[in-house]
């Protein structure tokens, strides 16, 4: 069900409604980043869009592909490992 939601969401002309979003999304994962108190991040704005194209790519990827749901479980985790990586390795 989540799937074809998904895709009857990416046909729609909602451009306004994706805009809104996105910034929210930057302004609540900006102040998370700035909140991280072992943390500081020389280009927080790029940390920000990469950290998030990573997230929402591996989602619309699991949701594209329809993987079973011992693999997203998987995915999950291995996201979650690339995430903490990567995060650690750009709070210089």
């Amino acid at each position: 069900m989540t799937r074809a939601l998904y895709a009857s969401a990416v046909e729609l002309d909602n451009e306004v409604l994706i805009d809104a979003f996105a910034e929210r999304m930057d302004e609540a994962t900006i102040a998370m980043l700035k909140s991280a108190p072992d943390a500081v991040y020389a280009n927080i704005d790029l940390v920000n869009v990469t950290l998030l194209s990573v997230i929402f790519g591996t989602v619309r990827n699991v949701f594209e592909r329809n993987l079973p749901a011992t693999e997203q479980v998987a995915i999950r985790h291995q996201l979650t490992t690339m995430c903490l990586s990567y995060l650690e390795m750009s709070g210089g």
